[in-house]
């Protein structure tokens, strides 16, 4: 019988993932970055939005003008112009007036809040009446309030999610540097393993492991390759695992990863020219007999036969 490492704790196995080389940066456009890893950290080039703009239909004012405003004693306005969407309002509040403006527009120059349009009422001619009181800031976004120029906005290696894409697009971005998604080679092994259009004999099963983790690649942003389903051969398990080194990243292997005569993966690992065994046993269950080597800065990854040891290794490391 072989013999385990020390089982090493899972924050361990981590750290040694941890050093392993990141992949080189590539350009995408922006439609195709989702779920990628970002290449650099983004600084905003500039404020955004980059002016003060409203989040309510309602009437531009200064928060002095309304203060103690309320049903019973409403503030009386002169309304002196409207805030056209998508321009630069040529208005400039004075003492005691205010401005239409409908969601989403630019702020005239002296306001400093907006009174929804709930809480006024006509006073005839251009006199509008206000009933509620507001601080400065109330109901308007300021002109850095989602990213100040030169914040850093998104950092180096953070996986782009729809909320980071639409973060990008605001700021012009058609194309951005990501990681290359890892290329992952996944291998199943077991003289009881048959392929899923067969029909298992007694004793046999079908091959779950290649589609459940190549499942679990694509959803971390990795392109799996299923190369192969190798019987309990050494020879064999050795020959697939150096051609799916010429190919892939990482190189995972289902199956053979624990100590039994028919257990040969680590074996193999460590037969790789220049490779080196990291971990032969975690302190995690299941999936305690879980192998990790690396060869250069490519990874190998050894997991348990078992479906569900497998699928924990897997999400864990």
């Amino acid at each position: 019988m072989k013999n385990f490492l020390t089982l090493q704790s899972v924050e361990t196995v981590l750290g040694h993932l941890r050093a392993l080389p990141v992949l080189p940066a590539e350009t995408v456009p922006l439609t195709d970055a989702l779920g990628r890893r970002l290449a650099e950290a983004l600084h905003a080039p500039a404020d955004l939005p980059g002016f003060d703009r409203s989040t309510v239909d309602g009437f531009a004012v200064r928060a002095r003008d309304v203060f103690g405003a309320q049903e019973g004693s409403p503030a009386l306005l002169e309304c002196v112009g409207d805030c056209p969407m998508g321009a630069v309002p040529d208005i400039s509040l004075q003492p005691g007036q205010c401005a239409r403006i409908l969601t989403g527009g630019m702020l005239p120059e002296g306001a400093d809040c907006v009174v929804m349009v709930e809480y006024s009422r006509p006073a005839g001619g251009n006199m509008v009446e206000l009933t509620r009181t507001q601080a400065p800031g109330d109901h308007v976004v300021m002109r850095d309030e989602d990213a100040a120029a030169g914040d850093c906005i998104i950092p180096a290696g953070r996986k782009l999610r729809p909320q980071e894409i639409g973060l990008l697009a605001s700021f012009g971005q058609k194309d951005v540097a990501v990681r290359r998604a890892p290329r992952v080679a996944i291998i199943s092994t077991g003289d009881e393993v048959v392929p899923i259009g067969s029909e298992p004999r007694p004793g046999q099963v079908r091959d779950v492991n290649s589609y459940s983790l190549a499942a679990l690649c694509r959803s971390a942003g990795a392109e799996p390759t299923l190369a192969g389903l190798v019987r309990d051969d050494a020879e064999a398990l050795r020959r697939t695992v150096l051609a799916a080194l010429d190919e892939a990243d990482v190189v995972v292997v289902s199956g053979g990863s624990s100590a039994g005569m028919r257990d040969h993966t680590v074996d193999v690992f460590t037969s790789v020219p220049g490779s080196e065994l990291l971990t032969h046993g975690v302190a995690i269950s299941p999936g305690k007999p879980f192998i990790l080597a690396r060869s250069g800065g490519k990874c190998l990854m050894g997991l348990p036969g078992h479906v569900s040891s497998a699928l924990v290794c897997a999400h864990a490391f």
